[in-house]
This record gives C-alpha cells, sequence and structure tokens, in this order.
C-alpha cells in the first residue's frame, strides 16, 4: 500500500499537513504522479527549469558560506526561479486532471500529451 502512516483514516489532514510543511515537494510529487499516470513526457522547459533550481540551490549551499553575498544571491535566486515554476507545474496538473477528466465523461480518448503541453 502505497501512502503514509494515517493517510488512509485521514486524508484531508494528510493532504493539508503535505501542502503546508514541504510545498515544493508537494507539487512536485503530485506533477510527477500525474504526468505518470497519463504517460506524458516531462517538456524540455520544465527539466530545464528543475534542473536551474537544484543547481542554484546546490551551488548556495554548497560554494558559499551562509555569511557570503555569495549563498544570498544564489539562495534568493533559486527562490524566485521556485516562485515562478511551481504555480506553472501546479497550473499543468490541474489542467492536464480536467482534461482527463472530461475525456472521461464524454467516453473520449484523452488528448495527445503533446497537444496539451
Amino acid at each position: 500500500a502505497r501512502g503514509i502512516p494515517g493517510q488512509r483514516g485521514c486524508p484531508t489532514c494528510c493532504m493539508i499537513l503535505e501542502a503546508h510543511c514541504c510545498p515544493v515537494l508537494s507539487v512536485l510529487a503530485s506533477r510527477y504522479e500525474i504526468q505518470d499516470d497519463f504517460n506524458i513526457k516531462r517538456s524540455c522547459l520544465e527539466k530545464t527549469c528543475v534542473g536551474v533550481l537544484c543547481v542554484c540551490d546546490c551551488l548556495a549551499q554548497c560554494c558559499c558560506s551562509k555569511e557570503s553575498v555569495c549563498y544570498e544571491v544564489g539562495h534568493a535566486l533559486a527562490h524566485c526561479l521556485l516562485c515562478c515554476v511551481l504555480p506553472c507545474m501546479a497550473a499543468q496538473a490541474k489542467h492536464q486532471l480536467h482534461v482527463e477528466q472530461k475525456a472521461r465523461d464524454d467516453g473520449e480518448p484523452a488528448l495527445n500529451a503533446a497537444l496539451i503541453q
């Protein structure tokens, strides 16, 4: 069984805790789960944004002392990118779920993922 302890007993509570305690992981996990479930390929832009985000944060954490300007700039850059990328990923996930649900309700096959992205 997938999930975390207590998730079956109170899924809403677990979802609220996940979204508030670790929103980045929540959005990424939801997006990737939807992509896997519906066989949607990750776009080059999506891969690049997530990669740049990881590189900026890793460079800030590993290469700069926490008191340096380099650390602050790298961390701020990663945070700004995160604030731009996460809402887009959440919107894509919501849109894909809407398209899949509509296709299921109409009894039609879902649109090709390439058309949606």
